[in-house]
């Protein structure tokens, strides 16, 4: 058997696409022939099994506009590479980007050929829950019936929560739909026993900067402190995106000298500041997109042994209470700054929650998630 990995986003980009796929290659090419197919970001060392396209998309600090016209043209040339090249026994898309899903449809009824489809974000309906594209009109009709004949036509579908699981479910008669949540990868982030700054409590951000991130509540909660001339408790943020220039901006006018902001950092770093940091955070906006999330910075923090805050009240955070892992609770700075008094100030339930959080990160390790994967799909192959 022998499967094409189509996305859009693979090694040596980091972000939550890049890092699920790769565990993913690390299992099944122990089990099967892989190729992968993806944007143009050559490193000096390239695999055999990867082919680059001429495209190469846009950041997420560039515009929606501009975002969405390299999209199309690197799902153009994937769909021009796929129609040409040898026959494959199974394609694997991850989406988004949705349009690449696209491609990918297309050019399987066309070659006959099977294809499983990854989904990690609900595309259409961020573009509406974000005003970008309106609902009812022609162009979300035109979204809608892509979204769904896809998801009709795929073998099979994976997902990362329960909410897509569900939301995927109405809107398609496919019933081979699976949960395969992100978890983490066991070699790189794990508890470390650090000496931590007694003086401060300090609370975590990593990951995109943008428009589904609620940075807006991080600094709003920053300002309250000092308004009320709290001085041991810090934000420490690490990343980029859309909204990274913004909160640059904010923290300078506002001075808030308790948000330590500092960029992007390899993914080798990571765990180490992870585990020198008392709380993670990810807070997220309203709306069907929040409440259905499960970040895997989530799993990242878990996995270090660090408790865990969620914005607003949605799947992931009923998981961290269920499992006294941590908490969920509205976008509230109010709210927030109670919850975090009341871990900050109580040692012994602070404890139970670390202990509890490298307990329950164990069954969330990515070469398991990989390996019960690669059965379910062997057992759809006909």
């Amino acid at each position: 058997m022998s499967i094409k990995i189509i996305t859009a986003h693979y090694l040596p980009k980091i972000n939550a696409g890049s890092i699920r796929l790769k565990s993913f290659v690390k299992s099944w090419k122990k089990k099967c022939d892989i190729e992968i197919l993806t944007e143009n970001n050559k490193t000096i060392e390239e695999e055999k099994y990867i082919e680059r396209t001429f495209t190469k998309l846009a950041s997420n600090n560039q515009t929606f506009l501009y975002r969405i016209v390299f999209e199309i043209i690197f799902s153009i040339e994937v769909f021009i590479r796929l129609l040409f090249s040898k026959d494959d026994d199974l394609y694997f898309v991850s989406s988004p980007p949705f349009l690449l899903a696209v491609s990918v449809f297309m050019v399987s009824k066309i070659k006959k050929n099977e294809y499983i489809l990854d989904v990690r974000d609900l595309y259409p309906e961020i573009l509406f829950n974000l005003n970008i594209i309106k609902r009812n009109g022609i162009l979300a009709n035109i979204l809608l019936y892509f979204e769904k004949t896809i998801y009709n036509n795929a073998l099979t579908i994976s997902t990362v929560t329960n909410g897509l699981l569900k939301h995927i479910s109405k809107k398609t008669d496919n019933k081979n739909i699976y949960l395969i949540r992100n978890g983490y990868d066991k070699d790189l982030f794990y508890y470390k026993k650090l000496d931590k700054n007694k003086d401060q409590f300090t609370i975590m951000f990593h990951g995109t900067i943008g428009k589904l991130q609620n940075i807006e509540l991080m600094l709003d909660y920053a300002e309250l402190l000092l308004r009320k001339n709290i001085h041991d408790i810090n934000f420490l943020i690490i990343g980029d995106g859309g909204k990274s220039d913004y909160l640059k901006k904010e923290i300078k006018n506002r001075k808030l000298n308790n948000i330590d902001y500092l960029g992007r950092k390899h993914i080798k770093e990571i765990p180490e500041i992870i585990n020198s940091v008392d709380l993670g955070i990810s807070p997220r906006m309203d709306g069907v997109i929040g409440k259905t999330a499960f970040p895997v910075k989530v799993y990242e923090y878990l996995a270090c042994g660090v408790p865990v805050l969620v914005t607003p009240i949605s799947e992931v955070g009923s998981f961290l209470e269920n499992n006294n892992i941590g908490y969920q609770l509205p976008n509230d700075i109010e709210e927030l700054h109670d919850i975090i008094m009341y871990i900050k100030n109580n040692k012994e339930i602070y404890q139970e929650l670390v202990d509890n959080a490298k307990e329950k990160s164990k069954k969330f390790e990515r070469s398991k998630i990989a390996d019960n994967y690669f059965n379910i799909i062997k057992s759809h192959i006909r």
